[in-house]
């Protein structure tokens, strides 16, 4: 027998015929019945248990890993990639910090603005809270063009800290509203308002089979008073606070620590932030900024460390 007679015979035998044609096979995938994400993967996310709290959160919310609150914070994998520690927040004047071996030069934004790497006679100038420091050691990542060139000959301060780089409106000074990238989002909150709601956070539906799971696990930690979330929004503010000034510090250290930048000045002649953001709106945080929000497990951290040690075992 032909080899393309025993490939024939040995066939896997259908009910339906194969399309023979490109076309054919469109159709074939077009009939096909549409699933949701949730038929498709109920099986897998919907545990036989408890237990799956985590797989819970991660189906409410964007399932990004950096946000499983086990593992090491955006910020602090930063600090560790640089080979560099963490920064100590401590509270500082955020327009008036200086270095002691800060130089002496004075200038305003509008004069700042010159030093952007244009005028080939003009040193290359960035600024970062209201500190001056002098890249023009590195033309090719400040100057006009490169990777850097947005931060070069103004005080970008905000987006320093967020890493939101555009429109050029998150190129500014004005730091309202940064701290909400700090803002925690808590398991057991998130837990509540699945258990309550009818759609998730992102707008869609939530599956009743979601929401009667949450609705167990609720029952099982109780739900958290509105005392509780008061006193957690609080504290979660200043600390918030202090990793904004963390962060401005890190840079700032950076700069000063490098060797191949020389702090040469400050900005002068601005008024307050309140004065002069008046009647503006802040720019709003960036889709990446407001992804680096981190995550507390509130009253399901025992619930979630005894299933980590569970399935560990």
């Amino acid at each position: 027998m032909s080899s393309s007679g025993l490939r024939q015979r040995n066939r896997p035998q259908t009910s339906l015929e194969p399309p023979r044609t490109f076309a054919e096979y469109k159709r074939a995938i077009a009939s096909r019945p549409k699933k949701t994400f949730w038929e498709q993967n109920k099986s897998t996310i919907i545990p036989a248990s408890l237990i799956s709290l985590i797989v819970l959160y991660i189906a409410i919310s964007t399932a990004r890993p950096d946000l499983i609150p086990w593992l090491h914070s955006r910020s602090d994998l930063h600090h560790q990639a640089h080979g560099r520690k963490r920064p100590v927040a401590r509270s500082v004047d955020s327009q008036t910090s200086t270095s002691s071996t800060a130089g002496t030069l004075e200038l305003t934004d509008g004069e700042l603005s010159k030093y952007n790497g244009e005028d080939a006679n003009l040193p290359i100038y960035i600024a970062i809270n209201g500190s001056i420091f002098d890249v023009s050691a590195s033309p090719n990542f400040y100057g006009p063009g490169t990777h850097y060139a947005h931060f070069s000959g103004r005080d970008a301060t905000r987006a320093w800290v967020t890493t939101c780089f555009s429109p050029l409106s998150q190129l500014t000074w004005d730091m309202r509203g940064v701290e909400e990238m700090f803002m925690p989002s808590y398991l057991d909150e998130q837990l509540e308002r699945t258990a309550e709601g009818t759609v998730m956070d992102n707008g869609d539906p939530i599956p009743d089979e979601m929401k009667a799971q949450a609705q167990a696990v609720l029952k099982k930690v109780g739900s958290v008073s509105r005392e509780e979330v008061d006193r957690r929004r609080k504290e979660d503010v200043v600390e918030a606070r202090e990793e904004v000034e963390a962060a401005i510090k890190h840079w700032l250290d950076f700069y000063r620590d490098d060797g191949m930048y020389v702090e040469v000045g400050r900005v002068v002649g601005r008024p307050s932030p309140e004065e002069a953001f008046a009647g503006t709106t802040p720019p709003a945080l960036c889709e990446s900024a407001r992804k680096k929000r981190p995550v507390k497990s509130g009253k399901l951290e025992k619930t979630m460390s005894d299933t980590m040690a569970k399935f560990l075992q």
